[in-house]
């Protein structure tokens, strides 16, 4: 009785151990990441907001399906789509690529967005992506401030990574880029 007694205490602190860690983990960061609808600031973005609207965890069919000249994943991949806002508060027009007309603005493209995995292993859109997918987000779309643009983006990832992945956010045109993590599910 008194071995199964301390067992169930020393489940009990290591519990409440890992929830104090995880309340001490700031709001963002990979362990305590964004919620699904919930808008959250993009630093070093000058005034762009994202959040992550729905996913596609097996999206694979369907965006072969869409464009017939995209490749299929890799052995044991699969093809993750999620919909995005991506809403402005800063000062006049600009696009999400920040290449407005005037002057280079704003550091959000396709770029600055990964997923993560349990294996830690980062998916980027530039060699994991998915091809053509519909409803792709268009980062060349001028909004005004107060706007917002929603869209597609896909990630080829490991078919083990799917149930933790996360949406990374880092600031690509800084000495000192910074992160910033959304749930995907």
């Amino acid at each position: 009785m008194r071995r199964t007694t301390s067992v169930f205490v020393l489940f009990a602190v290591l519990l409440a151990v890992a929830a104090a860690a995880f309340a001490a983990a700031p709001k963002g960061s990979r362990a305590n990441a964004y919620r699904i609808h919930t808008f959250a600031g993009l630093p070093q973005s000058r005034g762009w907001k994202l959040m992550v609207n729905k996913t596609v965890p097996n999206a694979t069919r369907a965006i072969v399906k869409w464009n017939k000249y995209n490749a299929p994943p890799r052995a044991g991949d699969q093809f993750f789509m999620i919909n995005i806002t991506l809403g402005y508060s800063g000062k006049g027009r600009t696009s999400p690529s920040g290449l407005p007309r005037r002057r280079f603005d704003s550091p959000v493209s396709p770029n600055s967005f990964s997923v993560v995995g349990r294996s830690s292993i980062s998916y980027t859109s530039i060699t994991d992506s998915c091809g053509s997918v519909p409803g792709a987000l268009n980062f060349g779309w001028r909004v005004r401030s107060g706007s917002s643009v929603s869209g597609n983006i896909c990630f080829s990832v490991d078919k083990r990574d799917v149930r933790g992945l996360v949406l990374k956010y880092e600031s690509v045109r800084s000495l000192h880029p910074k992160q910033v993590f959304f749930k995907l599910r």
